[in-house]
């Protein structure tokens, strides 16, 4: 789709490569989309019209009528308030943009980034607070991008695009901002809030009458007496006419940072003379000083009674990019239906965009998202409406469109468990501090957790990592486990013998050993306990990072995997209170669960395993701690289990 977009503006390209935009006038707007046409007139004058010489004072008198009459029926378009509020954005580039940017001594010539990229019929649109750049979508279909036909859709920002800047080498376009802000007369005060320059005053300004005759009849750049440099743009009556560059403006006209592209390129010849206008800031009276050419318009805001006793002033470009949308407000945004998006970070879904205080979800980074085509602009910021799916059900919030990238995920995903069921995420609340859970879709490659960085006392369940130390253990060495350690390992998988794993635990080195395991294969939210394996701790992402390393084949060779995945396959039902008791009918579940008093009188409980069945499986960890007795910790785990296995199977 994108390079059909790029087909149908190859016309525009051709005649456009290298070249800037005609001048545009704005003749209504109906909400957001404002209907542009050329306006020949004011063009030709710009452009250098000779004046026929018959009767040169009759002449004047009917162009000036004409003129005036013509003037009269241009729109005058009254600030957005909604604009305002982008001021204070201070975004980077998107990467659509970033070789433009940097090309084009972006950070000079555009300056910060005031929205993200918004997808838009055709392409990507990044405004900047000094401009506006448009990408050709190069794939719409996943990236969001509605198709764009440039010979039907008059809108605004179509035809913006249609009369930009295209660059060769990027094949970014420039929007012609300044153009449009001019010819809808924008009241947008210039500089400062109680400047009496607008938009409308440059349209007023550049009047062909306003031409000032060469200082010595010929059209070369002349420095005038006050050190500004004449640039003749028109002839009348066969003598040059043009408008003086100020000293301060032609400077900056002539040096790489603010038209890296050469004066000519980046500027164009002279629209107005110099206007001025008086305003104050903080208790001191200012002066303004402002120029348009065809392509820029500088600005230079310095002390009015001692320019020089103040900090040094050096001209600026006019925020053409803030202005248009403080003139027209943000854009209308509509993706393509069925757009697919991950999130960028880790973030709150809101149920409402405007309600930052109702949160539906909060899920990490590449967590995946379809955009419903409707979306919201909240003061300076566009929200997306996500949607996501869970095995039984669907689900729906709003996110911020700075969060969203369209990029292949390089990882798996997470979320809270707010995201699969508000139901259990509540039950596990209402727990508070006293429970940890992890449960890992592996189906789906996603995540969900409550408190999985906690630490918790692992009792037996330890004894997984002890069997899997082992056989690594063993696995170095070059030789199979012998009878007695197989007999170990059964013993302490299947039954859960506390002997056979003080055994095992001494043969791998006890704490240092099983240590220098978890931390070989990546695992260290571990802290072994020296002489007594039980009293170690753990937190639930440790353990179901352990589960999904050896359900992947990530750990162990694939004898010795299978061997550790039987012997977990096959713990005897009074050792199996969670996971193996809430598994859905003819799973497959390695388990192992793990439960210990402590002095105080308060228990510890825990339940992990593997579930597989049919085309779905699930890894999850539960732990409790200071439950009242054994039983409480079982009835939360079993709660917590059966719940995973009815949401995901």
């Amino acid at each position: 789709m994108g390079s059909l977009v790029l087909r149908q503006l190859s016309y525009w390209r051709k005649r456009r490569e290298h070249r800037r935009p005609r001048w545009l006038v704005v003749v209504s707007r109906q909400g957001p989309a404002i209907t542009l046409v050329i306006v020949g007139l004011v063009i030709e004058v710009f452009s250098g019209m000779t004046v026929a010489r018959l009767d040169a004072a009759a002449q004047q008198a009917r162009n000036e009528a004409r003129l005036a009459a013509y003037l009269a029926t241009l729109p005058v378009t009254a600030a957005d308030p909604a604009g305002e509020a982008f001021a204070n954005q201070q975004l980077a580039p998107d990467s659509l943009f970033r070789a433009y940017f940097d090309a084009h001594a972006g950070t000079t010539t555009l300056g910060p980034a005031l929205t993200p990229a918004l997808p838009l019929p055709g392409g990507w649109l990044q405004f900047y607070m000094d401009g506006a750049l448009f990408k050709p979508g190069a794939s719409p279909a996943a990236a969001g991008v509605l198709p764009l036909d440039v010979r039907r859709d008059q809108s605004a920002l179509t035809q913006l695009v249609v009369n930009g800047a295209v660059d060769g080498a990027s094949g970014v376009v420039r929007l012609p901002l300044l153009q449009a802000l001019v010819s809808a007369g924008s009241q947008v005060a210039i500089g400062a809030t109680d400047s009496q320059l607008t938009y409308a005053e440059l349209r007023r300004a550049a009047q062909p009458d306003r031409l000032q005759p060469a200082p010595t009849g010929h059209g070369k750049p002349i420095t005038t007496a006050t050190g500004g440099v004449f640039l003749a743009t028109a002839t009348r009556s066969g003598k040059a006419m043009g408008h003086v560059v100020s000293a301060s403006f032609y400077q900056a006209l002539s040096g790489p940072s603010m038209a890296p592209d050469g004066w000519q390129a980046d500027f164009g010849n002279p629209l107005t003379a110099v206007l001025t206008a008086t305003i104050r800031r903080d208790g001191q009276q200012r002066t303004l000083s402002v120029q348009m050419f065809q392509h820029n318009a500088l600005l230079l805001d310095q002390a009015t009674d001692a320019p020089a006793a103040g900090a040094a002033s050096s001209p600026q470009l006019l925020p053409v990019g803030l202005d248009y949308l403080r003139t027209f407000g943000p854009p209308e945004v509509r993706l393509a239906s069925g757009t697919a998006a991950r999130t960028a970070a880790a973030m709150t879904l809101r149920a409402q965009a405007d309600d930052a205080s109702a949160s539906v979800a909060h899920v990490g980074p590449n967590f995946p998202l379809t955009l419903a085509p409707v979306t919201q602009w909240v003061d300076a910021t566009l929200w997306y409406e996500g949607t996501w799916k869970t095995p039984h059900a669907q689900a729906a919030g709003w996110l911020n469109a700075t969060a969203v990238t369209a990029a292949a995920p390089s990882g798996g995903t997470w979320a809270e468990f707010d995201a699969l069921d508000p139901s259990l995420a509540g039950y596990l609340a209402r727990q508070g501090q006293h429970i940890g859970a992890v449960l890992y879709d592996v189906t789906r490659g996603i995540t969900y957790q409550y408190n999985a960085d906690k630490g918790f006392i692992v009792a037996s369940s330890v004894k997984v990592p002890i069997m899997l130390a082992l056989l690594t253990q063993i696995e170095d060495q070059g030789r199979e486990p012998n009878d007695d350690e197989m007999n170990l390992l059964t013993t302490m998988i299947e039954n859960s013998d506390n002997d056979s794993a003080q055994l095992l635990y001494e043969e791998i080195g006890d704490a240092p050993g099983l240590t220098a395991f978890m931390q070989r294969i990546g695992v260290s939210a571990l802290t072994a306990s020296s002489g007594t394996w039980g009293w170690s701790t753990i937190t639930p992402a440790a353990m179901a990072q352990l589960l999904a390393l050896l359900d992947a084949g990530n750990v162990l060779t694939a004898e010795h995997r299978a061997l550790a995945l039987n012997l977990m396959e096959s713990v005897e039902s009074d050792q199996q209170i969670g996971v193996g008791t809430t598994a859905p009918a003819g799973a497959t579940v390695a388990v192992k669960d793990g439960w210990v008093g402590g002095p105080d009188g308060l228990w510890v409980m825990n339940s992990s395993g593997i579930v597989s069945v049919g085309s779905e499986k699930y890894i999850i960890s539960v732990f409790t701690d200071d439950d009242d007795a054994l039983d409480q910790g079982w009835s939360i785990t079993e709660h917590v289990c059966g719940a995973a296995a009815s949401l995901l199977v």
